[in-house]
C-alpha cells in the first residue's frame, strides 16, 4: 500500500499519554479539552508505504513493514499554548511575576528550511505474536516541539517591559530557540490477559499495553539558577519514556444493569538519563510520572453517556478533572454538558498555571443530511 499527501499516521498505541506518536504535530491552541481527534493532530505531507507479507505460521501473524517519510514540504510544528494574553487568549497560564504581569513573550525560532532540512524517516514492524500486538519502532526527524533559551533583559531585541497606563508593570520577555534533531527507538506490546476475565465483572478479560521510547542525545534548555538573571545553555541527555494502560470493560449491576462501564487507566514515566547536576531543566525532573483515568457507561440505549476523566500529576502534585455527560436526542441532535476543573498544590508549576480556568461548557450540535 503506497499513500502520498497530506495525511495523519498514527505510530503508537496508548491512548491517555503521548509516547510513540511523534510523526504528526498538535494543534493545542483551544485548550486542554480540544481533544478531538479531527481537529487536534494536523495532517503534514507524507509518503507512506506498508507491506504485509502472507506469513502462516502457529506463532506469528499478520506482520507488518511500514514506512514513512516527510520531505518537509511544508514544516508544521506543535501549535502550543502561548504565554502572555496577547497571544495566548483566555488560554494563557496564569504565570506568577511578583509586582508584574506577563505580556506579549517574543520569540525567535529557526524553522527547518522546507525540502533541504528536517527530512524525517520512520520504520515500524508490526505483528501478532504468540497472542500478543507487538511492534518495533525508529524514528529520525526533528522535534515538533521547539527547545527555547530566555535571552537577558539587557540583550534583548525589544524592550523586554513597559508600564501599563494603571502603573503595573508589563513584561515582555524574549527568546531563541530551534527544532532540535529526535532520533528515538521504541516497542510496544498489547495483549489481553485472559486470566483475568470473570463472569460476575461480565466475563470481558482486561488489556495491557505497554509502550518505551528511548531517545538518543535529545536537546534540552538547561537552566542555571544561582545568578540573579537567565543563564541558560543548550545541553543533551538521553530520553527513556514508558507507560503502561489498562483497558476493561466491567459489568455494574449496582450502577448499570445493561452496559458494561469502560475503564482506561494509565501510568507515565519519564526519565531524562543525564540530568544537570547544577541546572535545571524547566518542567522536568530528573524523574517525571503522570497518571491517567477515564470511566464511562451509557444509559436509555445508548442515548445518556456519562464519563469522567482525572490527569494527575505527581511531581507537582497538581491535578485535572473533566466531568461530562453527553445526550443524543436522535441523529441530528447532539448535546455535551461538562466541566474543567484544575487544581495545583505548587504555585507557579504544573497544572496550578491554569488554576483560574475552571469552567463549566455546553455544546450543542447537529447533523445535517
Amino acid at each position: 500500500m503506497f499513500r502520498v499527501g497530506k495525511q495523519i499516521v498514527s505510530w503508537g498505541e496508548l491512548l491517555g499519554f503521548r509516547i510513540m506518536d511523534q510523526i504528526n504535530p498538535l494543534d493545542g491552541r483551544r485548550g486542554f479539552l480540544d481533544i478531538e481527534f479531527e481537529t487536534t493532530i494536523i495532517p503534514t505531507w507524507l509518503f507512506r508505504a506498508d507491506y504485509y507479507p502472507k506469513i502462516k505460521s502457529s506463532w506469528l501473524q499478520d506482520i507488518g513493514f511500514e514506512f514513512v517519510y516527510n520531505p518537509n514540504a511544508d514544516f508544521i510544528p506543535n501549535q502550543d499554548l502561548m504565554a502572555g494574553n496577547a497571544d495566548g487568549g483566555i488560554w494563557a497560564p496564569n504565570v506568577p511575576i511578583p509586582g508584574a504581569h506577563l505580556a506579549t513573550a517574543y520569540a525567535a525560532i529557526r524553522e527547518p528550511k522546507r525540502w533541504k532540512e528536517g527530512n524525517e524517516f520512520a520504520f515500524r514492524v508490526k505483528a501478532n505474536m504468540l497472542g500478543s500486538m507487538v511492534t518495533l519502532n525508529g524514528f529520525y526527524g526533528r522535534d515538533n516541539s521547539p527547545v527555547t533559551l530566555l535571552v537577558p533583559p539587557f540583550m534583548s531585541p525589544v524592550p523586554p517591559h513597559i508600564f501599563a497606563s494603571d502603573g503595573d508593570l508589563l513584561l515582555h520577555p524574549f527568546s531563541e530557540g530551534k527544532y532540535p534533531l529526535l532520533k528515538f527507538v521504541g516497542a510496544t506490546i498489547a495483549k489481553e490477559l485472559t486470566p483475568l476475565r470473570a463472569s460476575f465483572l461480565g466475563d470481558v478479560a482486561p488489556t495491557v499495553y505497554l509502550e518505551a521510547l528511548y531517545a538518543f542525545d535529545s536537546t534540552f534548555a538547561f537552566n542555571n539558577t544561582l545568578f540573579p538573571f537567565p543563564v541558560n545553555r543548550y545541553g543533551k541527555s538521553d530520553d527513556l519514556r514508558t507507560g503502561i494502560e489498562v483497558t476493561w470493560k466491567v459489568k455494574i449491576p449496582a450502577l448499570n444493569a445493561r452496559t458494561y462501564f469502560s475503564f482506561m487507566g494509565e501510568f507515565f514515566y519519564r526519565r531524562i538519563m543525564d540530568y544537570p547536576s547544577l541546572e535545571e531543566i524547566a518542567g522536568l525532573k530528573k524523574n517525571n510520572y503522570q497518571t491517567f483515568l477515564s470511566v464511562n457507561t451509557q444509559y436509555f440505549h445508548g442515548k445518556l453517556t456519562p464519563s469522567f476523566t482525572w490527569i494527575h500529576d505527581i511531581n507537582t502534585n497538581s491535578n485535572y478533572f473533566i466531568p461530562k455527560l453527553v445526550y443524543d436526542l436522535d441523529y441530528h441532535w447532539h448535546f455535551t454538558l461538562g466541566g474543567q476543573l484544575f487544581k495545583g498544590a505548587k504555585e507557579g508549576q504544573g497544572l496550578q498555571l491554569f488554576d483560574n480556568k475552571n469552567q463549566i461548557f455546553f455544546k450543542v450540535a447537529y447533523k445535517w443530511g
